[in-house]
């Protein structure tokens, strides 16, 4: 696997493997194989055998998604527009698409989820 070394000469994982995330994550390989087909958000690249490679804005990404659409029951056009507001509008800002306190509560839930993935980070490293 491709790893660095960060300043605090710590191992992390430049990328993962789908079965890395489909494990970290809980959701089975051909629903994330899924869900990178409904949202751009989701980039893996692809080695040179053909194999996704998942950076860890892809693994939060999916594991923001697996709350949205699991756990808060968005339908995937929900789950679209609660993470463009999340990352801030791309092309109007005066169009919302919700109340300011629903996307501070989003950023919330993105910390909480980020917060996830350092813990699994640690207890793996």
């Amino acid at each position: 696997m491709l790893c660095r070394q960060t300043k605090e000469m710590k191992t992390e994982k430049l990328f993962y493997s789908i079965g890395e995330v489909a494990e970290l994550s809980g959701i089975l390989p051909h629903v994330i194989r899924y869900w990178e087909s409904k949202f751009r958000s989701i980039t893996p690249k692809k080695s040179s055998g053909g194999k996704r490679l998942y950076k860890e804005k892809d693994v939060q990404e999916i594991l923001l998604l697996k709350k949205l659409l699991r756990d808060e029951q968005y339908t995937f056009e929900g789950a679209r527009e609660v993470m463009r507001g999340i990352k801030g509008p791309r092309e109007q800002k005066a169009q919302s698409v919700m109340p300011e306190t629903e996307v501070e509560r989003l950023k919330a839930l993105l910390r909480e989820v980020r917060g996830e993935l350092e813990e699994i980070r640690r207890e793996l490293g």
